[in-house]
């Protein structure tokens, strides 16, 4: 297994200490941080000199390696079900994401997407709260005692792209759009920086005049989509 910067970085080492020869009949599981892509152009590699691929993501914290973090693993499922055994020592939870290799890169991606997009609303959160002095202790303790029903929430909409069903909303677009224009109002009033929710805000009004205001807030995947 090899989990180092980058693939790049990688390729680097293997070029460096010629271990594509040492590979043969083996198999190699790539777990550094890439693309969709790099672990398509990495499992074309491996196979020229004979090893086995799998592509890996360690959605985790390092803390939680060993212990419960997630492991997302593409490629053959044959080769998968081989070492099935050895990846449970890096986590009790091993999800196996089927046969193609680009699928743990992506999952990781998107899940950094997420964490990312989270953070930006904590940033502005925290904006938000320091006009009204409002504590972070405070704030924080309100995201963190909300997660349970974000979770069941989080669920319902991932459902509903699944099924491609945006029908009887929790909160619809219109409603989100109605808040971000209470959050950009409280922005302009307070004189901080409205840069996150005027992306937002941008966002939602092209949900409602594309029709879409009485749809659940993931209906803008549709707006999205190329």
């Amino acid at each position: 297994a090899v989990c180092i910067d980058d693939y790049a970085s990688t390729s680097r080492m293997f070029e460096e200490f010629g271990l594509g020869s040492h590979l043969r009949d083996r198999t190699l599981i790539q777990f550094s941080t890439g693309t969709p892509q790099e672990a398509r152009d990495s499992k074309a590699n491996a196979i020229l000199h004979g090893t086995n691929y799998l592509d890996g993501a360690l959605l985790a914290y390092p803390r939680e390696i060993g212990q419960d973090g997630i492991v997302a693993i593409s490629g053959d499922e044959e080769i998968y079900l081989a070492v099935q055994d050895l990846l449970g020592a890096l986590s009790s939870d091993v999800r196996y994401l089927g046969a193609a290799i680009g699928g743990a890169t992506a999952l990781d991606l998107a899940s950094l997407t997420f964490t990312m997009s989270t953070h930006l609303g904590l940033v502005h959160a925290a904006l938000l709260c320091e006009s009204e002095q409002v504590s972070y202790e405070q704030l924080a303790a309100v995201v963190v005692d909300s997660q349970p029903s974000d979770a069941v929430e989080i669920t319902h909409l991932g459902q509903a792209l699944h099924n491609n069903d945006f029908k009887n909303p929790s909160a619809s677009i219109n409603v989100y759009s109605g808040v971000m224009d209470r959050i950009l109002s409280q922005a302009t009033t307070a004189g901080i920086d409205t840069s996150i929710p005027e992306f937002a805000s941008m966002l939602y009004k092209k949900g409602v005049a594309a029709g879409l205001g009485d749809e659940e807030v993931v209906a803008l995947i549709k707006l999205l989509r190329r």
